[in-house]
Formats: C-alpha cells, structure tokens, sequence
C-alpha cells in the first residue's frame, strides 16, 4: 500500500493534532448537513420531532473513535488525514440518513471524488478498481432497485444510496463492495428484528439504508487497513 510519505510528529502531538481535525471536521459537516436538509426540505427540521440535531451528541465519539483507530493504523500520514474525512463523512451521511431519510449529494458527490483522488497512486487500492468500484456500486444498486421497481411498483432503495455505494467503491475499490453490502443487509435485518420486536416497526414501513452502508464501508476500510 502507497500511503504517500509520512509526517515527522511525534506521537505525542500527532494524536492530538488529529482529534482537533476530526472533531471541527465533525462540526463543519454537523452544520453543512442542517443546511443542506433545511434546503431540501425545511418542514424535516422545524416540525418533524425526529430531526433534533441536539442528538448529533452520539456522532462525537463515533468519530473520535474511528479517528484513533486510523491513527493507530496509520500513523500521520496524509492518508491517514483523507480516512479521518472519510469516516466522518460516513458517519455525518449515516446520522443524517437515519434522522430524515435523505443523503445530500453535496456531501455523497464529493466524497467519491475525494475517493478517486486519493486513489490517484493507488493510496488504499489501485486507481482502475476504484473507478470500477464507483460504476459497479452505483449501477448494483440502480439495478436492484429498478428490478424491484418492476415487481412491486415501490422504490425500495433511495438513490442517496446509488452513490453512496458508489463513493465506497471508488475509496474500498470493487472487491471490496460485496462485503460492505453484506455487512449493510446483515445488519439492517438484525436492527430490523429487534425494532419489530419492540413494536416500533410496522410491516411495510420504510427504513433507510444509508447508515448500515456507512457502518459496512468503515468497518471494510479498517479491515483492509489491519
């Protein structure tokens, strides 16, 4: 793995100095996605109780844990900067997702172009598998969702999850996919068992996809990563 050459920090301020990144990164997306949703649809954010961004509260540790792993992986490298962004980014979209249904392009598009660039050297897989793995992850599931389409007459997927799959595939390249859908659906039915179970899901009733997509694509990229 090419992981570009690596800063001179002494651990003692490498760490800290990543926190600090993570955590106003956390904050910037935290207001970058208010925004976006507000324009998308403003009655998501000032009627729908769900939508209570006094919640974003579970996103800080989720972020300042995965940023530790990545330093532990990776030490201070530029890579290791661009995979801090990229699991905030997942856990932002993840969050974001799950509160209002929605993924924004303007944090989905650029990630996968980020993606691309980072993979330019082959950083975390060649640059041919990443730009295979962001056609094969939109078109997966563009087909499955128009094969569903067809038989039932309902959207069973958003698109948001087009290219978010898309954007895991041009950072995790196309090999990895499968196994981010894996985990994604293996967690999705676990999370939907208890939901049902507890009464709090109603047969029919839509869930979003978008942040079991975000936990497999994290969990992938640490373990190509280990």
């Amino acid at each position: 793995m090419w992981e570009w050459e690596p800063w001179r920090l002494n651990p003692a301020v490498s760490i800290p100095a990543a926190l600090i990144w993570s955590w106003g990164l956390t904050w910037l997306l935290r207001q970058a996605a208010l925004r976006l949703v507000e324009q998308i649809n403003p009655r998501l954010t000032k009627k729908n109780p769900l939508f209570d961004f006094s919640s974003h509260a579970p996103v800080w540790p989720l972020t300042t844990l995965t940023t530790l792993i990545a330093v532990w992986l990776l030490g201070p490298t530029p890579v290791g900067l661009a995979v801090i962004v990229f699991n905030n980014v997942l856990v932002t979209l993840g969050w974001v997702d799950a509160r209002t249904g929605l993924l924004p392009d303007l944090l989905t598009l650029p990630l996968l172009w980020l993606g691309l660039l980072v993979n330019l050297n082959g950083a975390l897989t060649p640059l041919p598998d990443a730009v295979i793995g962001a056609v094969a992850g939109y078109l997966w599931l563009w087909i499955t969702f128009q094969v569903f389409f067809r038989i039932t007459g309902k959207a069973g997927i958003g698109q948001g999850d087009f290219k978010l799959l898309a954007a895991l595939g041009a950072w995790l390249g196309w090999m990895a996919l499968p196994w981010v859908l894996l985990l994604a659906s293996v967690t999705a039915l676990v999370w939907a068992g208890i939901m049902k179970i507890r009464g709090r899901l109603e047969r029919g009733q839509a869930i979003s996809f978008g942040p079991y997509l975000a936990a497999g694509g994290v969990t992938v990229m640490f373990y190509l990563l280990a």
